[in-house]
């Protein structure tokens, strides 16, 4: 016998160059800070706005999104944009641990990154391997227990929704702001 994959997680990344696209982001962001159009999900001492979702939005990252979806073997879907946000994290800022409920895949786009913002951290579901002490003998995937990812303008993220993850926090007086987005797929027979 061989060994056999039996779990897996993934996630896709890519480096999308739009200035006019980051440029209305930045402009959905500032709308919203000043019609007052902010929330607080995740986000701890920085800004979160509630829905921005455009077609611009919608017409930028379809086609990386089926490029993404491309890699997760999935061919016969439509995708519905359930919603997208902007995340400004503002010096001492970050965003608590969390999944993205009632969605298949999350993304994240990062716009403005000053140099050390804090990283994306995804944490394994299932914690029993941080119990096991297993770096004592092996790291591989099968051991790993988090995964961490370091923002940079301009990169696209996506991943399943129900994948546990934070971000750290933003230790330098330069904002970081990125732009989140939950997806559904729909089967097209």
């Amino acid at each position: 016998m061989a060994k056999q994959i039996i779990f897996s997680d993934s996630l896709y990344s890519e480096f999308l160059s739009n200035s006019e696209l980051d440029n209305h982001i930045l402009e959905l962001l500032q709308k919203a800070i000043k019609s007052k159009n902010i929330s607080r999900r995740s986000n701890v001492n920085g800004i979160q706005t509630n829905n921005v979702l455009d077609e611009k939005l919608v017409n930028f990252f379809t086609p990386a999104i089926r490029n993404a979806l491309f890699s997760f073997n999935i061919k016969n879907s439509y995708v519905k944009f359930l919603n997208a946000w902007v995340n400004k994290n503002t010096q001492n800022s970050y965003n608590n641990i969390h999944i993205h409920p009632h969605s298949h895949f999350a993304i994240v786009y990062y716009i403005k990154i000053p140099k050390d913002p804090g990283l994306l951290v995804f944490r394994r579901n299932d914690q029993t391997v941080e119990m096991q002490a297993y770096d004592e003998f092996f790291k591989t995937t099968d051991s790993f227990n988090k995964f961490e990812v370091e923002p940079k303008k301009q990169l696209f993220i996506l991943f399943p929704s129900h994948l546990q993850h934070y971000v750290t926090i933003n230790n330098t007086n330069e904002d970081r702001i990125s732009l989140s987005c939950n997806i559904k797929l729909i089967n097209n027979g």
